[in-house]
């Protein structure tokens, strides 16, 4: 079965079966090796709100991902 095929038949479910499964796809997914410290996000935070960085869309995230 294909992803495209999964999102067909995912649509059909109620919420409360689409909320199921999105439990069981994220408890499946293994933890990720780089670790984010709260002062990495304070920092980048800042830098966000003294115009250092500029953020993005998560749409335009997904575009220069190529997704």
């Amino acid at each position: 079965m294909t992803v495209d095929q999964i999102r067909e038949q995912v649509v059909l479910l109620s919420d409360q079966e689409k909320s199921l499964l999105a439990g069981d796809i994220l408890a499946s997914i293994a933890p990720s090796t780089y670790d984010v410290s709260d002062d990495e996000v304070i920092e980048r935070v800042q830098e966000l709100e003294e115009g250092k960085v500029q953020d993005i869309s998560f749409d335009e995230l997904k575009r220069r991902l190529g997704r």
